[in-house]
């Protein structure tokens, strides 16, 4: 909350505590402990004051200001509680010193002070876990000291006539020694001996045995001895004889520090000391928090000030709420009208529920009246889903409560307002930040969310919770969001009323097949619905009267087959996604949603329905995307057309739908099927789209050498193509290379080398993907012109299944200057990775990968022994090298530089040594690989000594033992792109069989 309570004190004097510092540190923990806060770690403070009183005696050894050394279980100790205090102050006031820096002084806090003093004294003495013996409390004069004995007296009499206090006390006995000069030891005890002999009725004609008399009755019963002293120097509590119980001295401070030395032994040898002006941290954090300048500028202010604080009862997080509220409030009439809300009790809230679970009035006054009433309705809507977020009491990084808040809000908006949204709650202290950074909804704070949510919900969230049926439809009309994603409901209401519902999610209920025809008559302000992964075949009539829908969403709807003709009437709708859905044409109408700007459709599932019998004849005939629709929709930024490749009606509609694209003045991103590489000769050159696009007769398979993560991954990147089963370079793929980023180049069926493709128009691709191009023999041929660069900004190669492929690149000078990572799967060809002259080329590679590529020897190629002095690849971090049976060494001598963390190797079999160049990475973190193999490697004397396998190595290696481990023992090795491991059958290893391909995406 806020800046810390001189933590940075504390971390830098860790071990060099002194005594004085101790006893402040346990006396103000104490103080904390009887404000009406609710505290999270109250049981860490009370562990700390109590581990504390055993080391009392130890600290009377030392002077005030000696260091004293901690043993660790208590220096531990002492760091959580004091972690714990940062909460409650919020800024950095030094407990140390004695006193605060008051700079404005009030009538009426002075009082406040004695107030929460004496409630601190009383709280301590009829509390069950006290264990003080001797508790002093200190004024700062006569007449302070005048009004706590008052007080304190009215108080014992309060309890007395309320609870009885028989059960704490057997008697009170109260001494005035502030008249007393010397001796005044003496007259305390003679004192307390009459005082025992008169409460229990005994005479004093037997000296010898009332003496005995009282001295069992003082072993023997629990007494409450207050004192009243004149300063606390002039009585030695140590000369008298107090009965068993507690012992209060009230006292006045010395003006000066004339006799600090016995003032410190007093203070050590009292288990608790209550200082009025310690009192005083409630009006210090409230004006610090307001600001001096505030609280100067007007008596009136300051009048209000002192009340509101008092009113707060010494509850900080309260009086920081308030604080913070008023900061930049510079008219008397607001702070008039926040100590009215501060004191008013709300109508609307249950305050007996809130009392049951022991949080403050004030602290739900501060919150509901000030705080809530202040937030906006989007505030409050986050503030409620937090109550669903785990470890929100706790805490948690930011970045998942920001994603969590940025899917509330939804996509776009969440982006541009989560965060902000966020520091907004830190500011106004709603939201905390704990010991590690991580934020957190204090206890009192989230009850009263979770009190309010509870009376008046504005949202349900009960995704995932395997409902068969809905909430209660009662619950739903004052729901402005409800969440009921993935479960298990198959049915819903007929015509729930939702006046004020905004945001409807009904995902993953696979079950749900049906929706009543008037289910949305009465949801007037929805805004978003998503029905996705859901069974539904259809829309029913009522979805017309969602005038307000702006999100639409059906993905994954498998059964939904086609769209009523009422769609037009949600002329708001903004996004509308109906990926994975059943349709075979789009809609007349959606060319009425003139405010669209995100729309995705799917038309694949054409043979799907051709093999069921359900292609009407309209729609063989129909086009899939009706002539100017797409040109009507005036705002539309987004598109994205997915399409069966086998669906011959979009062969004859891809021209004229290119055709209304161009034409458009809004559209920014289009993901589109291009059946013929030609139709890209049709892209204007004066403007050109993100495209993602699919080029080339793109044949469904159900084996892909590529993974579906991998293949996920190229969908997402901007700027991207495509291009399957390609013959030869067609001119439209040529001349609109240069303005990609991402090119996927698939079963391309002649292509030598993408040095084909001209590499000047390469020379933005960041992300290149080559799969299953077996005419390819390099990647990078040495036929170009020497003044150009090869793929320099390339950062992620990564190669499947080429048969022919025998080395990346021929003339490695100025090639693959940003290359991060490459990956080598199935290349059987192959034999040069890197040679000498590439290493120089490759600065920033992170990762490398190396699979089933039978012809590998190593990884550089080279025949320079002088080069050996030399390191390279000064980024490299991470080395996978699987299922490689000629490999003999890594990097044929030469020397990588000190990045390396991670190598992992299966089934290498010719690898029989590491070279201590190629283990000279002070960072090298973790080695796998089979056990046999590591214990049978040789380590060769000239470079490792007699000794074998350095000793460092032993606690960074993990084996693999087991073939069918290496998925799971390896899983935590993660690639800068992705993690592909392959299982063999154990049949490859005896020449009888295939293998079998499994990755991993990570």
């Amino acid at each position: 909350m806020g800046q810390s309570v001189d933590v940075d004190w504390f971390y830098r004097r860790k071990t060099k505590l002194t005594s004085s510092n101790l006893i402040r540190i346990r006396d103000f923990m104490s103080l904390l402990l009887t404000y009406p806060m609710k505290l999270e770690e109250e049981d860490i403070l009370k562990s700390w004051i109590a581990a504390f009183s055993e080391r009392k005696a130890h600290l009377l050894s030392y002077g005030e200001d000696d260091i004293v050394m901690i043993d660790k279980p208590w220096l531990e100790l002492t760091e959580k509680a004091f972690r714990s205090m940062q909460v409650f102050m919020p800024m950095q006031i030094r407990i140390w010193e004695g006193s605060f820096h008051l700079l404005v002084m009030t009538e009426g806090i002075l009082p406040m002070a004695v107030d929460l003093a004496v409630d601190q004294l009383i709280q301590t003495l009829f509390s069950r876990d006290c264990s003080a013996r001797y508790i002093r409390l200190l004024t700062r004069n006569l007449a302070e000291k005048t009004s706590v004995v008052n007080k304190v007296t009215t108080a014992l009499e309060e309890k007395e006539n309320m609870f009885g206090t028989d059960k704490d006390f057997l008697r009170t006995l109260w001494i005035d020694a502030s008249t007393y000069g010397t001796h005044a030891e003496v007259r305390v005890q003679e004192e307390i001996n009459t005082m025992m002999l008169t409460c229990f009725s005994v005479t004093e004609d037997d000296d010898k045995l009332s003496a005995q008399y009282i001295e069992e009755k003082m072993a023997s019963n629990r007494h409450l001895v207050i004192v009243v002293d004149a300063n606390s120097n002039k009585l030695d509590l140590q000369q008298v004889y107090f009965p068993t119980g507690i012992v209060v001295l009230i006292t006045t401070e010395l003006p000066t520090r004339a006799n600090k030395d016995d003032d410190f032994k007093i203070t050590c040898m009292m288990d608790l000391n209550i200082r009025i002006k310690d009192h005083l941290l409630p009006w210090e954090v409230f004006c610090r928090y307001v600001n001096y300048s505030t609280i100067c500028s007007s008596w009136f202010i300051q009048i209000i000030a002192a009340q509101i604080v008092k009113e707060c009862h010494g509850h900080l997080l309260a009086i920081v709420l308030v604080a913070n509220y008023l900061k930049h409030m510079k008219q008397i009439r607001q702070w008039e009208l926040a100590l009215v809300k501060l004191s008013a009790l709300n109508v609307s809230y249950d305050y007996q529920g809130s009392d049951r679970i022991g949080i403050s009035r004030v602290m739900v006054n501060a919150f509901e009246n000030i705080i809530w009433e202040d937030i906006n309705h989007t505030a409050k809507l986050c503030l409620e889903r937090m109550l669903f977020v785990h470890n929100i009491k706790i805490g948690v990084q930011d970045d998942i409560l920001e994603s969590t808040l940025s899917n509330l809000l939804g996509h776009r908006r969440g982006e541009r307002f989560a965060q902000p949204l966020i520091k907004m709650f830190l500011d106004r202290f709603v939201l905390l930040n704990n010991a590690s950074g991580e934020v957190y909804v204090p206890i009192e704070t989230y009850d009263i969310i979770k009190s309010l949510h509870t009376s008046n919900p504005s949202i349900i969230s009960h995704g995932a919770l395997g409902l068969t049926e809905p909430p209660y439809i009662g619950r739903w009309h004052g729901l402005i969001r409800i969440e009921l994603m993935d479960n298990k409901i198959c049915e819903l209401p007929q015509s729930p009323d939702c006046p004020k519902l905004e945001v409807l999610l009904l995902q993953g209920n696979a079950d749900l097949l049906d929706i009543p025809d008037s289910f949305f008559d009465h949801m007037p302000l929805l805004q978003h619905l998503d029905l996705s992964y859901t069974s539904i075949r259809d829309l029913p009539p009522s979805v017309s009267k969602l005038t307000q829908l702006k999100k639409f969403y059906l993905r994954g709807c498998d059964l939904f087959m086609e769209l009523p003709p009422q769609i037009g009437q949600l002329k708001n709708l903004v996004d509308f996604n109906l990926d994975g859905t059943l349709i075979t044409h789009l809609a007349e109408e959606i060319r009425e949603l003139i405010n669209l700007q995100s729309l995705t459709l799917c038309f694949d599932r054409y043979h799907n329905l051709l093999g069921h019998g359900k292609k009407s004849k309209q729609n063989s005939n129909s086009a899939i995307i009706p002539p100017g629709v797409i040109s009507n929709l005036i705002q539309l930024s987004y598109l994205s057309i997915n399409v069966d490749p086998e669906d011959e009606r979009w062969n004859e509609n891809v021209i004229s739908v290119l055709m209304e694209i161009f034409g458009s003045d809004t559209l920014k991103t289009v993901n589109i099927y291009v059946p013929r590489a030609e139709l890209l000769e049709l892209i204007p050159s004066t403007r050109f789209l993100n495209f993602k696009l699919v080029v080339g007769h793109h044949v469904k398979r159900f084996i892909s050498r590529v993974t579906p993560e991998l293949e996920q991954k190229f969908k997402n990147c901007d700027y991207s193509i495509k291009f399957v089963n390609g013959v030869n370079v067609p001119n439209g793929v040529k001349m609109n290379l240069g303005h990609f980023k991402a090119l996927y180049l698939d079963r391309h069926m002649t292509i030598k080398s993408l040095s084909n493709f001209e590499l000047r128009n390469l020379s933005g691709l960041q992300v290149c993907i080559l799969a299953e191009c077996n005419e390819m023999e390099t990647i990078v041929d040495g036929g170009y012109l020497h003044d150009e660069h090869a793929l320099p900004n390339l950062e992620f190669l990564s190669v499947f299944y080429m048969k022919n492929l025998r080395s990346i690149c021929e003339s490695p000078e100025h090639s693959f200057l940003h290359l991060k990572s490459i990956a080598l799967h199935t290349c059987p060809m192959l034999t040069t990775i890197f040679t000498l002259e590439s290493l120089y080329n490759l600065p920033l590679l992170e990762e490398i990968i190396i699979e089933d590529c039978p012809k590998v020897t190593t990884l550089i190629s080279h025949d320079s022994p002088e080069q050996k002095t030399m390191a390279f690849l000064p980024r490299l971090r991470m080395i996978t090298l699987l299922y490689l049976p000629e490999l003999v060494n890594i990097f044929n001598g030469l020397h990588v530089e000190q990045a390396l963390e991670k190598m992992v190797f299966y089934y290498c079999p010719k690898l029989q040594s590491l070279s201590k160049w190629e283990l000279s990475s002070k960072s090298l973190k973790i080695i796998k690989g089979e056990n046999k193999w590591w214990e049978a490697l040789k380590w060769n004397v000239a470079e490792w000594g007699d000794a074998g396998r350095p000793i460092f190595l032993e606690p960074i290696f993990s084996p693999i033992n087991e073939e069918a481990d290496i998925l799971t023992q390896l899983d935590a090795h993660q690639g800068f792109m992705y993690l592909v491991i392959f299982t063999y059958h154990l049949s490859k290893f005896h020449n009888v069989g295939g293998k079998q391909m499994i990755i991993i995406n990570k």
